[in-house]
């Protein structure tokens, strides 16, 4: 969210060690990917065999499953959201 300047700045003064990236979500994602595989090559998802396959992001079942995120008050919906995952053969 960098083109927000006011969560920009706010971030910035919140913490001195704070860095902004400057991409989307998608891309820092794939970004967090590309380190991880680097840092633990035994355990990465496979390498990419073409150019297209470069360029797309890992799924999360390439990866070996799906991190939730979420605050006590939202445990309903991060439960809804891992029955539904787990339904699809995501979880």
């Amino acid at each position: 969210m960098a083109h927000d300047q006011s969560l920009t700045l706010f971030l910035e003064r919140f913490s001195h060690n704070t860095r902004i990236y400057p991409n989307d979500a998608k891309n820092f994602v794939s970004e967090l990917l590309r380190r991880w595989i680097e840092r633990h090559p035994q355990g990465a998802a496979p390498v990419p065999t073409t150019q297209a396959q470069a360029q797309a992001p890992a799924t999360a079942s390439q990866i070996g499953g799906v991190f939730i995120s979420y605050s006590h008050e939202h445990i309903d919906a991060a439960l809804a959201l891992s029955g539904e995952l787990e339904k699809i053969g995501a979880g």
